[in-house]
Formats: structure tokens, C-alpha cells, sequence
């Protein structure tokens, strides 16, 4: 599966969500400014911004990532 992120995209928020390995690939096409978010920084911004959260679970389940992998949330 291939995908086109735009400008303001992220991807990794599934493995911050479940705590597991990043499971895609990324390559950029052309010069990009990349940001890194730490695991701790992340759950506490989901944690002070529960629509955050919200947001993002939605984002998965359109993806069709397994319903089980959001267990507990």
C-alpha cells in the first residue's frame, strides 16, 4: 500500500497509540522538514487533549487497522 502525505501529515501515530513499532516505510519526494515526537510527549498530549485522541483513533480505524490493536483505549 502507498500513500501521499501531504503538507501538515504525520504517520507513526498508530505505533505511539499502541506502543509498538512503526509498521510503515517513508520516503520523501522532495525536501522535507521533519519532526519528531518523543512516546511521553505524545501521551500526554492525548491525555490533555483527549479530542486529540479521538481524532487519531478515528484516523486508524479508517485505515483498517485491526480493532483489537485499540483494546483499552
Amino acid at each position: 500500500m502507498t500513500a501521499t502525505l501531504s503538507d501538515v501529515n504525520h504517520f507513526g501515530e498508530i505505533a505511539l497509540m499502541v506502543s509498538t513499532t512503526r509498521t510503515a516505510s517513508v520516503r520523501a519526494s522532495q525536501l522535507s522538514n521533519l519532526h519528531k515526537l518523543e512516546k511521553e510527549t505524545f501521551d500526554k498530549v492525548v491525555k490533555d487533549h483527549p479530542e486529540i485522541a479521538k481524532k487519531i483513533k478515528n484516523k486508524i480505524k479508517d485505515r483498517g487497522v485491526i480493532r483489537s490493536l485499540l483494546n483499552g483505549f
